[in-house]
């Protein structure tokens, strides 16, 4: 479905499911390919989702931006790069389903999102939609593996190294941050309060 989508022209996607800040987006990892730095015009910004923008800046390293031919082909690049990571929050959203509530329940929603339409044209909108899904799904599978081994130091310290590059790919990630700290605290008065031997 994706593929299919991809392979439309770009007005047919431009109409169905880019908004006006995928082209914003476009601009300024334009600006970072051409050496500018994150700017939007002539002023420099921080309103953007940074790994999605660093992403795309690199193909437009290689593209001829300066040509209509070249930036039709960066914004299929943009749409193009949601699709593969929905593909990947697809593998994700079943292996964290599989383990928890077994293969038949794992396959329905993950075929259930694979086919959606709606999420199809989100996670293809040319903007860091679907990066921000795989960040909340690898913070959620980093979770569990700190659940199946509470008192081991290292899965607790990916759960920070999770959550960074979760909210460098969005950062609305970070209103996680407090559920995991609790989570970390009460996991830790439980511990205390064990008796011993």
């Amino acid at each position: 479905l994706r593929v299919a989508y991809l392979a439309r022209p770009i007005a047919l996607i431009d109409d169905r499911s880019l908004p006006d800040d995928a082209y914003l987006v476009l601009d300024l990892a334009r600006a970072i390919a051409e050496g500018r730095g994150p700017q939007y015009g002539d002023a420099f910004t921080n309103g953007f989702q940074p790994l999605y923008v660093w992403l795309l800046s690199l193909p437009m390293l290689a593209s001829d931006l300066g040509s209509v031919a070249g930036l039709d082909a960066m914004v299929k690049v943009s749409v193009a790069i949601g699709g593969a990571f929905d593909v990947l929050n697809v593998g994700l959203l079943f292996a964290l389903l599989r383990r928890r509530f077994g293969d038949f329940v794992a396959a329905a929603v993950s075929l259930a999102w694979a086919l959606n339409p709606a999420t199809v044209l989100h996670s293809m909108n040319g903007l860091e939609s679907s990066m921000g899904v795989t960040g909340l799904l690898c913070l959620w599978m980093t979770e569990q593996r700190v659940d199946r081994a509470p008192e081991a130091a290292a899965p607790r310290a990916w759960l920070g190294v999770a959550l960074g590059a979760a909210a460098l790919a969005r950062i609305d990630a970070l209103l996680v941050g407090p559920w995991l700290v609790a989570r970390a605290l009460l996991d830790q008065d439980e511990v205390m309060t064990q008796p011993v031997g």
